[in-house]
C-alpha cells in the first residue's frame, strides 16, 4: 500500500473524528452570538443567519456519521470523503463569514469587538482541529477573518481600521502557523502508522516466534543472568520427562550434572556456548545424550540480559552410532572385538611398543573338539559354546588386554604392556595362556532350546590348542599373525589341549629352536588345605612333577632318569590317594566314594598312557602334561579343594585362586618376581608342550 495514501486516510479519519465536537461548539457560539447581536441587529437576520449556521452544522455532523458508517478501510474511497469535509468547510466558512456582514454593528463599538473576538476564537479553534488538511484550514481561516478584515476596514473609523489591521497580520500568522501545524500533524499521523506498522509486524513476529517455540521439534529455554529459567517450551519439558511449570523459575545452579553449566556461563559472557554428551536429569528419570546451543539474550538497551539455549536430545543418533560401531568392530555373536579391531589395537600395541619398549603378545586360540559339538546338536548349541568360550578367556585376561574372534571356532589374545625383559615377557605370556587353556578344558554345560521350545543340557568337552609370539616394535602385524597361526598348527599337531610358543619368540630367549615349551608348576601357599600330612603330599607331588619336566627334556640322552622319575610320581599318587581317603574317611566326608572313584580313574589313565607311551602310542609330552596337569594341578585345585572347608571351617575354598593368587599365576601385567630358573623349558623329540 502507498504510504502517502495512508498517512491521507490516516489524516482524513482524524478530521472526521473531531468533526462533531467542533459543530457542537459552533453551534453553541452560534447561539450566543446571536443572542448577543439581538441586541443591535435585526431579529429577523439574526434568526436568519442562525438557522443558515446550524443548517451546516447538522449537514457536517450527518457526512461525519455516514464517514464513520463507511469502510473506512478502503483506503481508494478516502480522497472522495476528504472532498465532501472541505465541501463541508468551505459552507461553514461562508456561513460564519457572512456574520460579519449581517451581525456587524455598525455604530457600536463594543458589538464589533465581540464579533471580532467569536471570530477570532473560532478561528483559533478551527486552525486546530482542521490542521490536518491545509486545505480545510487555510480556507476557513480566510472565510471567518478576511470579511471581517474588510467590514471593519470600510468604516473608515480609526478604531476599526486599527481592529482591521491587526486581523491582517492575526491572519498572516495564523496562515504561517497553520503550515508548521499541518507538518506536524502530517508527521504525527505517518509516525502513527509506521509504529502500527512495526507494532503489527512485532507482534507478527511474537507470534510467529511463540509458534515456533510451541512446536519446535526441540528443546529452548530462556534463562537470566542468575542461571534461573524463564521460559521452557513443552519439547523441552517432555524430553526430561517434567512439565513446564516445573522447569519455570528453576535455579540451574542447584542441578545435579553440572556438565552443562560451562556452556550457559559462555553465552552470559557474550559467546556462543556449545555441549554434546551425556545429561542426567535433577528432578525426573529423563538419562539423554544432549547437544546444546547457547547464545547472549539482549535488552532493549543492547546489554547481556541473559540467553537462550537450544536443546537437541541425540540420544537415539548416539544408539545408532554405537550400534553400527558394534557391527563394525564387534562379533554379533559373542560381543568381544572382530577381527578389524584386532588390527587396530595390535596396530596400536605395537606403536606402544615402539615409545616403551616393551614386549607385546598375541595368543591364536582353536577349539579342538568344537565340530562335534555342531553336528550332534546343532549351530545353536555350537554359538552357545562359542560365546562361553569367549567369556572364559576374558576372565583370564587383564581389561587392557584384547579377546578377539577370528572367525569360526578361532580366538586370538592381544597382550599388551607386557615386561622389557624378553624372558620375563615369555613367562608371562605363558601363564597367561596357560590359565586360558585349563580354563578352555573344563566342561562345558550348555542350555540348548530344543524346536518344540524346551531346553535340554548339552555337557562337552572341548579343549584348545593355543599358538604364541612375542613381539615389538620390530614386527610387522601380518608376521605376529602369521607366526602366531603357525604356533597353533604345531600345537595342534602336538596332541592339542597345549601351549606352543612360535620358534622366533624362543630363539631370541637363548632356548634351543625345538617345537614347544612347558611351565613348570608352582606351590602357592594358598593352596595349603590346612591338613599337615595332605598339605606335605601336594607339595611333594609339584616337586615330583617338576622333576618329571626336567627329565623329559633330557630323557634322549638320560632315559633311565625319565623312567625313576616317572615311577617315582605315579608311585607317590598312588600312596597319596590312598592316605587322603583314608584321613577323609576320619573326617566323614560326604563326597568321599565319588573322590575314591576320581582316584581311580586317574590311575587307571595314567598307567595306560604309561604303557602307550613307552610303547610310542603316544607322545612323552602327552604323558607328562596329563600327570603335571590333570593328575597333580587340576586334581588339587578343581576336585581336592571341595573337601578343603573340613580342615578350613569355611574360611578358604579354592573354587578358583585368590586375587593375588590369580594375579600371579596368570595376568600378564603383574608376573611374580620369583620365578624358577626353568620355569619356561625346551621340549625334546616328542613334543612335549603346555
Amino acid at each position: 500500500m502507498d504510504k502517502t495514501i495512508a498517512v491521507q486516510a490516516a489524516l482524513t479519519r482524524q478530521l472526521f473524528s473531531a468533526n462533531n465536537r467542533v459543530q457542537v461548539v459552533s453551534i453553541i457560539l452560534a447561539v450566543f452570538l446571536a443572542y448577543m447581536q439581538s441586541e443591535v441587529i435585526d431579529s429577523g437576520v439574526v434568526l436568519a443567519w442562525g438557522f443558515m449556521v446550524v443548517l451546516v452544522a447538522l449537514s457536517r455532523t450527518a457526512l461525519a456519521i455516514a464517514y464513520q458508517r463507511s469502510d473506512t478501510s478502503d483506503h481508494s474511497a478516502t480522497q472522495p470523503w476528504l472532498t465532501r469535509f472541505r465541501l463541508g468547510v468551505f459552507a461553514s466558512g461562508v456561513a460564519w463569514g457572512s456574520a460579519s456582514i449581517w451581525l456587524f454593528p455598525a455604530n457600536d463599538p463594543q458589538h464589533q469587538i465581540f464579533l471580532a473576538f467569536i471570530l477570532a476564537g473560532l478561528t483559533a479553534g478551527g486552525l486546530v482541529s482542521y490542521a490536518a488538511d491545509l486545505v480545510s484550514a487555510s480556507a476557513y481561516v480566510v472565510l471567518l477573518i478576511l470579511p471581517l478584515t474588510l467590514r471593519m476596514f470600510i468604516t473608515e473609523e480609526s478604531l476599526s481600521v486599527a481592529m482591521s489591521m491587526g486581523l491582517i497580520l492575526y491572519l498572516g500568522f495564523l496562515l504561517m502557523s497553520l503550515r508548521s501545524l499541518n507538518r506536524n500533524v502530517s508527521e504525527n499521523a505517518t509516525l502513527h502508522l509506521e509504529a502500527a506498522e512495526r507494532e503489527k509486524i512485532a507482534r507478527v513476529s511474537e507470534q510467529r516466534y511463540r509458534l515456533l517455540l510451541e512446536h519446535s521439534p526441540v528443546g529452548i529455554i530462556h534463562y537470566n543472568s542468575n542461571l534461573i529459567i524463564t521460559y521452557s517450551n513443552d519439547c523441552f519439558a517432555d524430553m526430561l520427562h517434567t512439565s513446564v511449570e516445573r522447569l519455570n523459575g528453576l535455579d540451574m545452579n542447584t542441578l545435579k550434572d553440572q556438565s552443562i553449566l560451562p556452556a550457559l556461563r559462555k553465552a552470559l559472557g557474550g559467546e556462543f556456548g556449545y555441549y554434546e554428551g551425556h545429561y542426567s536429569a535433577t528432578h525426573s528419570d529423563a538419562d539423554k545424550w544432549v547437544a546444546i546451543t547457547c547464545a547472549p539474550s539482549l535488552d532493549g538497551e543492547g546489554r547481556i540480559a541473559g540467553g537462550v539455549a537450544i536443546i537437541q536430545d541425540i540420544t537415539e543418533r548416539k544408539l545408532a552410532e554405537a550400534h553400527i560401531h558394534n557391527l563394525a568392530f564387534y562379533d554379533s555373536l559373542t560381543k568381544i572385538p572382530n577381527r578389524r579391531m584386532l588390527n587396530d589395537r595390535l596396530d596400536q600395541t605395537i606403536a606402544a611398543s615402539r615409545r616403551n619398549a616393551r614386549y607385546g603378545a598375541l595368543m591364536f586360540l582353536d577349539l579342538d573338539n568344537f565340530k562335534p559339538l555342531n553336528d550332534t546338536h546343532g549351530h545353536t548349541a555350537g554359538d552357545l559354546l562359542l560365546i562361553e568360550a569367549a567369556r572364559r578367556i576374558g576372565s583370564c585376561i587383564r581389561e587392557t588386554d584384547t579377546v578377539a574372534r577370528f572367525g569360526g571356532d578361532e580366538f586370538v589374545v592381544l597382550l599388551g604392556e607386557l615386561k622389557e625383559d624378553q624372558a620375563e615377557s615369555t613367562t608371562g605370556a605363558g601363564r597367561v595362556a596357560e590359565k586360558i587353556r585349563a580354563s578352555m578344558s573344563e566342561p562345558y554345560r550348555l542350555m540348548v532350546r530344543q524346536d518344540d521350545n524346551s531346553e535340554i543340557t548339552v555337557e562337552h568337552h572341548c579343549t584348545s590348542s593355543i599358538g604364541v609370539v612375542l613381539f615389538n616394535h620390530q614386527a610387522s602385524r601380518e608376521e605376529i599373525l602369521k607366526q602366531a597361526d603357525k604356533a597353533m598348527y604345531e600345537a595342534k599337531k602336538a596332541g592339542r589341549n597345549c601351549v606352543v610358543f612360535n620358534k622366533q619368540s624362543r630363539g631370541k630367549t637363548g632356548m634351543d629352536s625345538n617345537n614347544a615349551t612347558i611351565l613348570h608348576l608352582e606351590w602357592h601357599n594358598s593352596y595349603a588345605c590346612g591338613e599337615p600330612i595332605i598339605d606335605d603330599e601336594h607339595r611333594k607331588l609339584f616337586e615330583l612333577a617338576n622333576n618329571l619336566i626336567d627329565s623329559a627334556f633330557t630323557r634322549n640322552e638320560n632315559p633311565r632318569e625319565f623312567d625313576a622319575d616317572l615311577e617315582r610320581l605315579l608311585a607317590h599318587v598312588v600312596q597319596h590317594f590312598a592316605d587322603e581317603e583314608a584321613i577323609l574317611a576320619r573326617h566323614h566326608y560326604n563326597d568321599l566314594e565319588a573322590h575314591a572313584h576320581d582316584h581311580k580313574v586317574l590311575i587307571e589313565h595314567a598307567q595306560k598312557l604309561r604303557d602307550s607311551a613307552l610303547a610310542g602310542g603316544v607322545t612323552i609330552g602327552e604323558l607328562v602334561s596329563f600327570l603335571a596337569e590333570e593328575v597333580v594341578a587340576q586334581h588339587m585345585l578343581k576336585t581336592d579343594h571341595k573337601y578343603f572347608p573340613l580342615f578350613k571351617r569355611g574360611k578358604f575354598s579354592m573354587a578358583a585362586p585368590g586375587p593375588s593368587e590369580d594375579r600371579a599365576s596368570g595376568s600378564a601385567g603383574d608376573l611374580p618376581q620369583e620365578t624358577p630358573n626353568k620355569s619356561i623349558r625346551p621340549e625334546p623329540v616328542e613334543g612335549l608342550v603346555r
